[in-house]
């Protein structure tokens, strides 16, 4: 099922013995739009905390919020992020070590993958806790080994981009308004285009592998298909389900291999 990154904040969280925050936003990995955290929102108004949660914690998504198979304290333990800064790798492994999570990033292929590694499908049995640390161990070592070359982080926020100007063969054709995301494998498969003037806004829906590039310095995100195409393209209603027959559609319409 596919799901509005925009319609997804203030969902509750709820662990294993309480409610314990809310989504904010997510935090996806550049090299392949793969969901890679979600940002939770937890404590008071005055005192407000975010945390980091990986697809991997994710038990289901209903209409009682999302669950989550650690408790309110593991959440309330685990490290605090600071969204206005980049995250570093260093402080990935600190909440990876925190929950015994793998490293996703040691999958040599992880980053010429389209998103999927981990959720679900990893090579690591997430229930065999011994397993994941000799993984994560072999992982610090290697870090270790290579030092001189710094370990970036790839992650950006569906937060920030969300605004960026979409630009199509040199065309400002409006702004990235949502993202859908697959709730399966947790990937951000559609970038949702906002265009037109006040009193003709549509919404324009487009694969987020058929983007070129995002720009970070700009604040823009590239695509090589005709302006006047995307303008003529299939339209997106905010809550519309996309089938499988839809989905046929779109990618024919722009002449595009099928991705499933």
């Amino acid at each position: 099922m596919y799901r509005s990154t925009e319609m997804m904040k203030d969902v509750v969280i709820r662990t294993s013995d309480d409610i314990s925050g809310k989504i904010e936003q997510f935090y996806f990995d550049n090299n392949n739009w793969a969901i890679r955290y979600i940002v939770i929102v937890t404590g008071s108004l005055l005192s407000k905390e975010r945390k980091l949660l990986s697809p991997l914690a994710v038990q289901s998504i209903g209409p009682d919020g999302v669950l989550v198979n650690i408790t309110a304290a593991q959440l309330r333990r685990s490290p605090d992020i600071d969204t206005e800064q980049p995250v570093s790798r260093q402080k990935e492994q600190e909440i990876h070590t925190h929950y015994r999570w793998p490293y996703y990033w040691d999958d040599p292929n992880y980053a010429s993958k389209f998103g999927t590694d981990l959720y679900p499908g990893s090579n690591v049995n997430q229930n065999a806790p011994d397993d994941i640390e000799r993984y994560n161990e072999k992982s610090r070592k290697q870090d270790m080994e290579r030092e001189c070359e710094p370990q970036k982080s790839c992650l950006r926020s569906t937060k920030e981009v969300t605004g960026y100007t979409v630009v199509a063969q040199d065309m400002e054709m409006g702004s990235v308004k949502d993202f859908l995301f697959d709730d399966e494998k947790w990937i951000l498969r559609f970038i949702i285009l906002e265009t037109g003037s006040i009193l003709s806004r549509k919404k324009i829906i487009l694969a987020s592998q058929w983007s070129q590039k995002i720009e970070w310095r700009t604040n823009r995100t590239y695509f090589d298909i005709n302006p006047t195409i995307i303008e003529q393209g299939p339209r997106y209603e905010s809550g519309m389900p996309i089938s499988r027959e839809f989905e046929s559609r779109l990618f024919d319409y722009y002449h595009k291999p099928y991705n499933w």
